[in-house]
């Protein structure tokens, strides 16, 4: 319930257009939790748009700035999984911005060029992996 009344106060300060501030270990988070609930919505709900997800190795880096937090996640057969392995591969795809602005991109609340997210590599992987995983 944090992260989902993260998310409300973001969409609130929005609306009125007042700055959103949060602890940047909050929003890291709220970002695991987005990434490791991903597995569970697959297999829970086939029809979902999440089973697109689905991949052959693709690698996506998501880089924290502000706060603890490395998120590399890989397209695989089942799904897209979170490693916490060091892969033998460089990412296709790496994002790095703040935690709240990442926290927000992932949660569809803005887009990377919004946030100021910084994206090096197959940027088009990112916003398929974006789109497809968005609560």
């Amino acid at each position: 319930m944090t992260h989902e009344l993260l998310v409300h106060r973001a969409d609130a300060a929005a609306a009125l257009g007042a700055p959103f501030t949060v602890e940047p270990d909050l929003a890291a988070d709220a970002i695991t939790e987005f990434v490791e609930l991903l597995p569970d919505r697959m297999r829970h709900n086939p029809a979902a748009p999440v089973q697109e997800l689905a991949g052959a190795g693709e690698l996506l880096h998501l880089s924290a700035t502000d706060a603890a937090g490395d998120w590399l996640l890989i397209r695989t057969p089942e799904g897209l999984i979170r490693t916490h392995e060091q892969p033998a591969q460089a990412p296709d795809v790496t994002v790095r911005g703040t935690a709240a602005d990442l926290a927000l991109v992932l949660y569809g609340r803005r887009s990377p060029a919004e946030a100021g997210l910084v994206v090096t590599g197959d940027a088009e992987l990112f916003e398929f992996v974006r789109e497809a995983a968005k609560f």
